[in-house]
């Protein structure tokens, strides 16, 4: 058992989820320069101006404009990200101005305590990150904000779980010291920050956990970079149940009023992931959604645009 957790945690810690970001992550006002998951033609490329001379993304970046219209911040990590095809999208079809404030590996959460070492820039970033939606509030009022916010929750459940273990004597989690402080702001903070923005009376829409691809997938003929065959449904999706039950308590009971986002019925069944949709992939690496996938996920999105170019 210690064998198989070490290679999941190897696999969905140390090869992608959680790419650690530059040692110096260079905070200019509320502009953030932080790293991205590897490029690939099917994860989604911001605008050019969204990206700093060394393709760093800058973050917060305004991605649509329609002056005197509702705003939409996409907050999150890596798997807030790979929705932006039908979210850019629907923004510019709906006329709604769109920024996108995400980092890879950073959870949307607020710092662990100054007694538990030295904050990381994904606290930095995420205490700038709320700063900014206060001000943008402010400037354009409370209905015409909405915060679309996703993570990697199921994957910051999973290595939390190694580290428990290892703290009561088990295994080593195979986490670097960046990884477990990540992990543990996804799974100890992230709450704590939902639980500010339903006191502060953000408008708030959550998206829910998806698909990955376990280290115990069956061997792939068809393909294994991406894996391309279909999964059962209870390994694709980790603890489905159990991460699903987390994330109502802890991050979508304390907002008011909230949205959530579910597009995973176009490439899960109730038993069945599929490995390919439509004639495009699933997954983009094992543990993203690719971006021709995410494309097709436009009806999943349009009851939450619909609300919010309504809400005025």
């Amino acid at each position: 058992m210690a064998a198989a957790l070490a290679a999941v945690i190897s696999l969905v810690l140390l090869a992608g989820l959680l790419p650690t970001p530059p040692a110096t992550a260079g905070v200019v006002g509320t502009l953030a320069r932080v790293d991205q998951p590897r490029k690939g033609d099917d994860f989604p490329q911001l605008p050019p101006r969204c990206y700093d001379r060394a393709h760093q993304a800058i973050s917060p970046c305004q991605v649509t404009r329609a002056p005197g219209r509702p705003w939409v911040v996409l907050w999150g990590d890596s798997h807030a990200l790979m929705y932006l095809p039908p979210v850019r999208k629907l923004a510019q079809q709906r006329k709604v101005n769109l920024v996108v404030l995400t980092a890879g590996s950073c959870p949307v959460s607020v710092p662990l305590p100054r007694n538990q070492g030295a904050r990381s820039s994904c606290e930095a970033l995420n205490l700038r990150s709320l700063d900014f939606v206060r001000e943008l509030r402010a400037r354009v009022g409370n209905r015409d904000l909405t915060l679309l916010i996703g993570g990697f929750w199921a994957g910051y459940l999973l290595a939390y779980r190694a580290l428990e273990k290892e703290a009561a004597g088990g295994p080593d989690s195979g986490l670097s010291e960046f990884r477990a402080r990540m992990t543990r702001l996804g799974v100890e903070r992230s709450p704590i920050m939902l639980s500010k923005l339903g006191r502060e009376n953000f408008r708030v829409a959550l998206m829910m956990p998806a698909a990955t691809v376990p280290a115990s997938a069956p061997n792939c003929p068809q393909g294994r970079e991406p894996y391309v065959c279909d999964l059962p449904r209870r390994t694709a999706m980790y603890r489905e149940q159990n991460t699903r039950a987390w994330v109502r308590t802890n991050l979508v009971a304390p907002l008011r009023a909230p949205m959530l986002i579910d597009p995973s019925a176009l490439y899960c069944g109730p038993r069945i992931c599929r490995g390919r949709v439509g004639g495009v992939n699933t997954f983009y690496d094992d543990i993203h959604l690719g971006a021709e996938l995410t494309a097709m996920m436009t009806p999943a999105f349009v009851p939450f645009f619909d609300a919010v170019a309504g809400a005025r």
